[in-house]
């Protein structure tokens, strides 16, 4: 066989039928368009929420550098960063902390650091520069605010220093500082050089030999790798190699390198949106294609008469396949970026609270949207250009778009509706692509409606505050502060609070961290027998520090609380029950177990069960037995939001709790509105908390329902426009297969008109076509919609405020529009294409 070059040739071919044919290019042209512009939307939507979350998950580590080694020496500094492997090391000496009152609340580091470690922290001067002179100093504006000195280059900053113990008081010069970060782990203050060498002179020793006594003068080293694969590996690879026991050298790796905010039922939605888009993408797009082949199914036949070759004729449809999109991705990846920057505002501010989220334009997106939506392209046309390629002249001079199944009936009524099924039934496979299309949007729309109207407003509020409003320490609301000052609402706040305006009740809820739950050597075996046959966390846990205290003292951390009888109300018993006469004699607890599946929990009444003594180590020192009334839990709204595994939670009346410890500050002060006045009481409350308390922060049943209103906003915004676009994609492909359909059977409507047939009957068959297909667009919809709410809906997990509500309304609401544009349709298409006279079309 001859190899003729004719690629040019095909491809000049496929402009001129695409250029000839402006009408049927464009609907693939805009086809192609939608599906890049919702590849790029949630590209777009996802890059900027993943950058998001690293840039988050770098500022509370409190640097970008890969990896780290903590507490060295210089020589150690220099044998590190000499490893061909590393990039870019730098360090910083550590001095002490500050240990100013007004600091007690905001941890602040003191070190000397060079300034690509300052900036690899966040924290480079943005005004002035770094310490330079012996007393210089640079911090951040939030240990300046603590301080209550201005932020103005020159200033004095006192400060007293923690070094390993032993407290100095210097007066510094500000020469720097820089905007403080809420969400970082602790705050920093650089001095120079020179002061830090003068204060914490070079160690002897190393850091793991003097058994971390002293911190002082040890240097913490950061470096990068080449990339960020295998950090962990390459970095104990690094160790090892340089002559250091891994198992005694506190290194660590920057977490945020990974796939960070991800978890699995995330990563399935991602994917499950992926397969969507290409799904709807590919149905209209593979639809198109084989409509317009089906057109030009005479021009390929004449081709074939000439000459041409299948492999040819398949070339020919890929050419134009490429040239719409040449037209269509590139659009497409314009208008998704603008829409995914519609969407992100909506979409970020429920999964990334406390984020900056930036529209994120890396190439890197657009890529990926490209290749994704060249993919569904490229996969679209491949039938297309089989049946291209298989075309006869013969075939091809008498085609008409008809496939037949099963047998004939010969006789029946000839009526609109039974000449319009009769069309329908013409080409199933045709049917079949634009029901399915047009049902995925419906479909969606009624699961995101479904999953919406799960939402319980009352659980979620319930969960997350007891009461009209409860107040605390900020630092027990911050999700960035690991624990909170649970003793933050001091005895005389709470007197403030209990006579705002509005207020009818005022209830404490105490607590403390510092008990211990003590088990003789019966209770102890107990206890790890449970935990031996239940979960595998002796060996996972064995360098816990709780249960190595455990092991070795037989002492058990318990997060005590104290509440009134309000309080006592909120508990969930699930063993036992509560009287509330003996309970209040102080010779009672109730006891539950805490960080091990607190519902339902199989270890439930491992440490006591409901009347035995057990003996707990008070905040004041002392020793007491109690006996156990039940096993219970308090509300998650009621606690300090830290917990451990295997910790205790126990509960005691308010005068007992009291009476065993010198704090009088309760962790919350909850307080429950007179009947209508939540809104003034909120109003007192606020103005209370910012001019008298502003360590104290407050949150309101408002605040809870304004939150989940939020999220669901954010699963409409989302749900709602992936809805329209791909009703839009639908509509497009019904619309495109009505036109080329009645173009297709152009000679065979003009002969039925010319036998005898009005334009009214044609006019009516056509509408019910339309209605045929409305009808199985419904009952495809409604049959998927109601298997959804049936399986993937139906399970209470999706969100721990989420029960189950079977609907199909908005499908039955969607189905009279449905209806109308499926009739009215096809009846445009008709008007504007039979504006010639019946002769025209025969000879045509």
């Amino acid at each position: 066989m001859i190899k003729v070059r004719n690629k040019k040739a095909i491809c000049r071919l496929s402009l001129r039928m695409l250029l000839e044919g402006k009408q049927k290019c464009l609907p693939g042209a805009f086809a192609i368009l939608l599906t890049t512009m919702l590849f790029t939307a949630l590209f777009t939507i996802g890059g900027s929420l993943l950058d998001a979350y690293r840039d988050a998950a770098m500022r509370q580590m409190g640097s970008k550098a890969m990896a780290g080694v903590k507490f060295v020496r210089e020589e150690d500094y220099k044998r590190l960063s000499s490893d061909p492997s590393v990039r870019c090391a730098r360090y910083r000496i550590l001095l002490g902390r500050a240990a100013d009152e007004t600091l007690y609340k905001l941890s602040t580091e003191v070190s000397y650091a060079t300034a690509e470690e300052a900036d690899s922290m966040f924290c480079i001067p943005t005004e002035g520069r770094m310490p330079e002179g012996r007393l210089e100093i640079a911090t951040s504006t939030l240990v300046l605010d603590a301080l209550g000195v201005p932020a103005r280059i020159g200033e004095t900053v006192p400060m007293t220093i923690d070094m390993d113990g032993k407290k100095v008081q210097e007066t510094f010069i500000l020469s720097g500082y820089w905007k403080g970060d809420p969400v970082a782990a602790a705050q920093q203050s650089w001095v120079s050089k020179e002061y830090c060498e003068e204060m914490a002179p070079a160690p002897e020793h190393s850091f793991y030999e003097t058994g971390g006594i002293r911190y002082a003068g040890y240097w913490m080293v950061d470096f990068d790798f080449a990339n960020a694969w295998d950090l962990e590996g390459r970095t104990s690879a690094l160790l090892i190699r340089n002559g250091y026991d891994i198992s005694k050298v506190a290194a660590s790796v920057n977490y945020a390198y990974g796939v960070v905010g991800i978890d699995v039922g995330t990563l399935g939605m991602v994917v499950g949106l992926l397969c969507l888009i290409m799904a709807s993408g590919y149905l209209i797009i593979y639809n198109i294609f084989a409509l317009n082949v089906v057109g030009d199914i005479q021009s390929y036949g004449l081709l074939k008469t000439v000459g041409t070759t299948g492999r040819q004729l398949k070339r020919l449809v890929r050419c134009q396949a490429l040239l719409l999109s040449a037209v269509g991705i590139p659009g497409g990846l314009i208008l998704g970026a603008l829409l995914g920057k519609c969407l992100l505002p909506a979409v970020g501010k429920n999964f990334s609270e406390g984020m900056d989220i930036g529209v994120s334009l890396h190439p890197f997106l657009f890529l990926g949207a490209s290749c994704f939506s060249f993919a569904t392209v490229w996969i679209s046309c491949r039938k297309p250009c089989r049946l291209a390629a298989k075309v006869s002249p013969v075939e091809a001079a008498r085609y008409l778009d008809i496939t037949r199944t099963g047998k004939q009936k010969r006789k029946r009524k000839l009526t609109a509706a039974s000449f319009a099924l009769a069309n329908i039934r013409r080409s199933p496979k045709k049917v079949a692509v634009v029901v399915v299309s047009l049902s995925m949007s419906l479909v969606l729309l009624n699961s995101v409606y479904a999953l919406i109207r799960g939402f319980d407003m009352g659980q979620y509020v319930s969960r997350s505050i007891v009461g009209d409003a409860m107040v605390s320490d900020a630092s027990v609301f911050q999700p960035a502060v690991s624990e909170g000052d649970t003793a933050g609402v001091a005895e005389e706040m709470q007197k403030g609070l209990a006579q705002l305006l509005g207020v009818a009740e005022s209830h404490r809820i105490y607590n403390s961290a510092d008990p211990y739950l003590k088990f003789d050597a019966v209770g102890k075996e107990r206890v790890l027998t449970a935990i031996q046959e239940e979960t595998a966390y002796l060996e996972e846990g064995k360098d816990d520090a709780i249960l190595q205290l455990f092991l070795s003292e037989g002492l058990l951390c318990c997060q005590l609380y104290g509440l009134d009888e309000w309080g006592l109300s909120q508990v969930m018993v699930e063993k036992g029950s509560i009287d509330l006469e003996k309970f209040k004699t102080g010779d009672y607890i109730i006891l539950n177990t805490i960080g091990m599946g607190r519902e339902g929990d199989p270890l439930m009444g491992m440490y006591a069960d409901v009347g035995d003594t057990v003996s707990i180590e008070l905040p004041d020192g002392s020793v007491k037995e109690y006996k156990v009334m039940a096993i219970g839990d308090i509300p998650y709204a009621m606690t300090s939001r830290v917990s451990y595994y295997l910790q205790t939670l126990a509960v005691l009346p308010e005068q007992e709790f009291l009476a065993h410890t010198e704090e009088t500050g309760a962790l919350f002060q909850t307080l429950v509105a007179e009947k209508g006045q939540e809104e003034a009481m909120e109003q007192s409350l606020e103005q209370y908390i910012e001019e008298e308390c502003p360590s104290l922060l407050y949150r309101s049943k408002k605040f809870y329902e304004k939150e989940l209103q939020g999220y669901i906003q954010t699963y409409w915004v989302v749900g709602g426009s992936l809805s329209v676009l791909l009703a839009m994609i639908g509509i497009l492909n019904f619309t495109n297969g009505m036109v080329t359909g009645i173009l297709a059977r152009k000679r065979e409507l003009a002969m039925m008109e010319a036998v005898g047939m009005t334009r009214k009957q044609l006019k009516a068959m056509l509408a019910w076509e339309g209605g045929i297909y409305a009808a199985l667009v419904a009952l495809c919809s409604l049959a998927v919609s109601a298997g959804v709410n049936a399986t993937l809906l139906s399970t209470d997990g999706i969100a721990w405020f989420y029960k189950s509500h079977f609907t199909v309304m908005p499908v039955a609401a969607c189905i009279p529009v449905l209806l109308s544009l499926s009739c009215s349709i096809p009846l445009v298409v008709y008007r504007k294409a039979m504006k010639q006279t019946v002769v025209e079309r025969l000879r045509g």
